[in-house]
């Protein structure tokens, strides 16, 4: 899948973002760091503002993460937690979003502690937006499935 594909994509979840006077987020959900950034490894979070897009992946999966995701992004190993600071640096972000419908209390504490004096604000649902609409390979993926499942339950259905 192209890259800019990806981006066009982190760059949607950005703008949705932006109305809600969110500046930047985590994404923690496996199915939406992959759905941002082609990453398909399970193990990885993605850190996303304005003009930053960090895939923050364990170090097993760094290999995979280089290889898989698209190239606009930075890829660390590690914690996104341990990163955050640095990435957080010399910029005027006061509010970051993350996804407390999937991250543990424990997790969520350590993100709002890895933010220093910021805000960590509740984000759900913002990428099941983005998902809802698909694009034209989306659109024809589907269509595939569908006749491929349908040929498998004629074939099926025919042996009685």
């Amino acid at each position: 899948m192209p890259a800019d594909r990806f981006a066009k994509r982190r760059r949607g979840l950005l703008r949705f973002l932006a109305k809600q006077n969110l500046p930047a987020a985590v994404v923690s959900r496996p199915a939406d760091v992959s759905y941002l950034t082609g990453f398909e490894g399970g193990d990885g979070e993605l850190f996303l503002a304005d003009g930053v897009a960090t895939l923050v992946v364990g170090a097993l999966y760094l290999e995979e993460a280089q290889a898989g995701a698209d190239a606009s992004l930075t890829v660390l190993p590690g914690a996104v937690g341990r990163h955050l600071p640095d990435l957080l640096r010399g910029r005027c972000i006061r509010r970051v979003a993350a996804q407390s419908d999937t991250l543990t209390v424990q997790r969520w504490d350590a993100l709002a502690t890895a933010i220093g004096g910021r805000t960590l604000v509740p984000m759900v649902g913002l990428v099941d937006e983005l998902r809802i609409v698909k694009d034209a390979q989306e659109l024809a993926t589907i269509r595939k499935a569908v006749v491929a499942a349908e040929t498998a339950f004629r074939g099926l259905t025919a042996r009685g």
